[in-house]
Parts: C-alpha cells; structure tokens; sequence
C-alpha cells in the first residue's frame, strides 16, 4: 500500500512537471514565410497583348508586387486572398517569345522562388486588352479606376467610408518611355500604391496610400555653422503629382495624353526658353544611350553623373544651349496648343495648411501654378540673400525641429512683435529682436525653414482648390486630395461624369525629392452612376 502511494505520487509530480512546462514554455516567435507561387492562369498571352492573369499561391501578402520579366509590364496587382492574386499585365509587341520569370514580392521584401511558368507567344495579328472589375469584364488598354458614389465627406484619409471602396493596387514604373526615371540608377525602390476614388454630386476624392520608411516634410532648412559664420541648406520632401489632360495636343514622340499619358509631358520643349530641355526625340525617350552610353540602351542601369569624361562639365552638349543643372531640365512642359492640369501634393509645403499646390502646363510652356504659389522664400535681402530672413530666438524655445516648426504668413507680425523670431538688418547682416536694437545671435546648429506658407487671403484664387488631408504611420503614408468637380477656371479639368465617360490621368510619388519618382503614366476613371 505504502508502495503505490509512493509510486502515484511520483508519476503524479512528473505529470504536473509537464503540464507546467507545456503550459509556461516560452513561444517560438512567428515564422515569416516567404510567398510561393504555384501557377498563372492563363499560362501563355501573345506579344502585343494586355490580359488579366491570376496568380494562385501561398503566403501573399497585401500590396504586394508581381515581375514577369522582360517585355511584360505589370499594370496593376489586386490582392485576393493569401493564396490569390489577379495582375493586369501588357506584353510589348516585340516581346521575345518564350518562358518568363514569374515572382511575387511581399510588402516586408521577402520574394517567392522565380517560376518559368509563363510563356510569352506571337502575335495572333489582333490585339486582346482586357481587365477584370468586380462587376464584369470589360475591354480597355489602361488600368481603370472607378470613383464610387458617396454621401460622406472622405477628405480624412481614415474616414469610415473608405473602408466600402475596393483599392486598386498600382504598380509604378522606372521606364521613362512609360511615366518615369524612377530611382536614380535602376527600379529600385518602386512602390506599389493603393489608389481609391470617390465622389459626390460635387467634389471627387482620390486617396493615395503607399510604404515609405521616413518621412520628408523640410523641403530647404536653413542651418546655422557657428565654426565659420555661416548658414547651409538642405532638405527635400515627399510628394504625389498627378496630371489630367485639358486640350490633348500631340506632344513628346508625337503621342497624345491618352496614348502615353503624362509620359507626354517630359521634357517638352519650353517656347520661352529653348536651352532648358533635352532633345525631343524617339531616340532619348527608348534609348537612353543617346546621351548616357553606360546604360547599353537600359534605362534600369542609368545613372547621370556616368557619362563620357568629355562631357562631364558641359550638359549643354546633350541638352542644348548653355549648361543646365538636372532641375532645370527635366519637367514637364506643354506642346503648343495644348492645356493640362497639374496637381502637386508637397508634405512640406502644402500638406500643413491642407492643399495641394494647383498647377498648369499650357500654351507650349513649362509647368507653373495656377496663382502665385503656396509659399514665400525666407531668404535675407540684397547683399544677405545667404541667409534667412527670420530666425527663432532663444526665448522661442524652437530652432531644433524644423518637421513642426512651422512659420504661416498670417502670423509673422506677431512673431516679430512678442520676439519669437528674429530678423535680419540689410545693413549689416545681423539679427535684432522687435525693439530694432537687442541683437539676437544663433547658436550653432540652429535650424529654421526657408519657405513660409501662405495661408487664409494670402492664398491666391486659383492656387486654393485641391483640398489635402494626409496621416504618417508605421512607415506608410496616406493621402487624400479633395476637388470639385468643376471649378469653372478654365486651368483646372473638368470631370467627365457620364455614364461613357472616361477621365485618363497619370500620377507619381516621390521619396524626399522632386526628380527621382515612381510613377504610373496612364490610367482611366470612370464615374459610378
């Protein structure tokens, strides 16, 4: 007896032993899996082709990015389910036929294992362009948009009523001859960007979402050396342009808005000033060797400063005329007669007082605002332009975090008045607080933005019509521009509202710069009724 109790009490302790173990034993922390695809549907589309396929998987996660390899462009990429996908693809019409590569990409960058699963045939003589909505098949050549109906007022990019609108997954591109340079040396870094629309009887809404790991929003900040007495600057900012066409004129390669979309619009000759553009032809567009021979007629290998040493400190010899900085040269331009509507959220100077900038290209010149702009330079005067005009004091306790410091036109003079900020004598160069006598000196480091924006009757009409509502969070930014449908200035594009009705449009999204973009040259949207 006393042997089997003894017996029950040990095999009783190492049961509780056990459960105890199984019961507190650390988890294995969460296993990422890569995504595998396993087959596309159809298997096979012909050169010259645009067609839905469906991509059938595991492990998919939400925005990803699909590559089909060369000579097949991914227009957009719906996300399905973790084990589906449906992409809109166009197959160049001198594809090489035969076997492509099929990869899919997750958000967090984990990429499935290439998969020769499709196979690019030839040409059957007609040309099949077709996409998939919700509702039906319908036969198109761009990536379509629907703007839903809606009661609610969507200017907030976490409005309830967002969440009832299907996004669209559009994939950006780095090719310029279809809507951009992209990254700086490659197509690194493209994005894709969840695109939904809505309107109202009288305003249309476009919501942009897209993965950036940082923040730009301190486009130029003024920053003072005590070392050497002297101020720098430097900064950029993230942002999105868009593009509607207002008179379609033939423009770059001879193409309409509607065949290349704001592809159309680079570097265009500018009427005013001939030496500001690259040379416009077939040839700089689709091979980039014309001036950059490094790049063996690859756009995913250009990279600017690399070309000829002759060449180095002369643009001009590719650019024409006299010699032009990057900036100057590569913008978007009007052929003559023709009329387009340019919006340009900027996260710094726009965004904080809730507008995109209104701008216009027209009448065979460059891009220009619709107004005079949105921002004021805080630039010293004659003979102290190396300099800003206005610095925050000691006493303002600002001058360190120039993402928030933020200066409005509205309220400079009572800046001044209470001593906040500082500025600077056109005599001598120094700064002085209200009183004209008591020297205000910066301590080194010291950071003040140059552009102050303009707010309430300072905003010029014309330039106040693209409402703007964004949020930053967890390395993504969302953004929600806001816009009658009709604003009766005949700078902006009027919408289409018709049940036929088709509204083409291209945009872009920038990393803390205005040149290097990712971008998608031509989309349609169509209104629900």
């Amino acid at each position: 007896m006393r042997r089997n109790l003894f017996l029950t009490t040990i095999i009783g302790g190492v049961i509780i032993s056990l459960l105890l173990f199984f019961s507190y034993a650390p988890a294995k922390a969460a296993i990422v899996k890569k995504p595998k695809v396993v087959k596309v549907t159809p298997k096979t589309g012909a050169q010259g082709d645009t067609i839905d396929v469906t991509i059938t998987g595991k492990n998919f996660a939400d925005t990803p990015t699909v590559s089909m390899g060369n000579g097949i462009t991914v227009n957009t990429v719906s996300f399905v389910s973790a084990t589906e996908l449906t992409a809109n693809i166009t197959i160049a019409s001198d594809a090489k036929k035969g076997p492509r590569v099929v990869r899919v990409t997750n958000p967090d960058g984990k990429k499935s294992q290439p998969k020769s699963i499709f196979r690019v045939t030839k040409s059957t003589g007609t040309t099949t362009t077709t996409t998939t909505t919700t509702s039906s098949t319908t036969t198109t050549t761009v990536p379509q948009v629907t703007a839903k109906k809606t009661t609610e007022d969507l200017l907030s990019p976490s409005a309830a009523g967002w969440a009832n609108i299907t996004a669209s997954s559009i994939q950006t591109t780095g090719n310029p001859a279809t809507g951009g340079h992209g990254n700086v040396g490659g197509e690194s870094g493209l994005v894709p960007v969840k695109l939904q629309a809505a309107h109202d009887s009288t305003n249309i809404f476009m919501r942009f979402e897209w993965n950036d790991s940082t923040q730009n929003n301190t486009h130029e900040v003024w920053t003072y050396s005590a070392s050497s007495s002297t101020w720098s600057m430097e900064g950029n900012e993230d942002r999105i342009l868009m593009a509607w066409p207002i008179t379609d004129i033939a423009g770059r390669e001879g193409k309409t808005f509607q065949q290349i979309g704001c592809a159309m619009l680079c570097h265009l000759k500018d009427t005013t000033d001939s030496t500001k553009i690259i040379p416009n032809t077939t040839d700089a567009v689709n091979d980039c060797s014309v001036c950059h021979p490094n790049s063996s007629g690859k756009d995913t290998t250009f990279v600017h400063p690399d070309v000829p040493e002759s060449l180095e400190d002369d643009c001009a010899s590719c650019h024409g005329g006299q010699d032009r900085e990057i900036e100057e040269i590569a913008d978007m331009g009007s052929p003559a007669g023709g009329a387009f509507d340019i919006w340009h959220w900027k996260a710094g100077r726009s965004d904080p007082i809730n507008l995109a900038e209104d701008q216009v290209a027209s009448d065979g010149g460059m891009r220009t605002n619709d107004g005079a702009g949105l921002t004021s330079n805080n630039d010293g005067p004659t003979g102290f332009t190396d300099r800003p005009k206005y610095i925050w004091t000691a006493a303002s306790g600002k001058g360190a975090s120039p993402s928030t410091e933020i200066i409005k036109n509205s309220e400079i003079a009572n800046l001044v008045a209470t001593n906040m900020l500082a500025t600077v004598n056109a005599t001598d160069g120094k700064y002085y607080l209200s009183n004209g006598t008591t020297e205000e000196v910066p301590t080194d480091g010291a950071k003040v933005r140059r552009r102050i924006l303009k707010d309430g009757t300072a905003i010029e009409p014309g330039n106040g019509d693209i409402k703007a509502s964004s949020g930053y969070s967890g390395g993504k930014w969302a953004v929600v521009l806001k816009r009658k449908i009709n604003t009766t200035d005949t700078k902006d594009y009027v919408f289409k509202t018709g049940a036929s009705d088709i509204n083409f449009f291209g945009f872009a999204v920038t990393d803390n710069s205005g040149n290097s973009h990712k971008a998608k040259n031509l989309l349609k949207m169509i209104f629900e009724q």
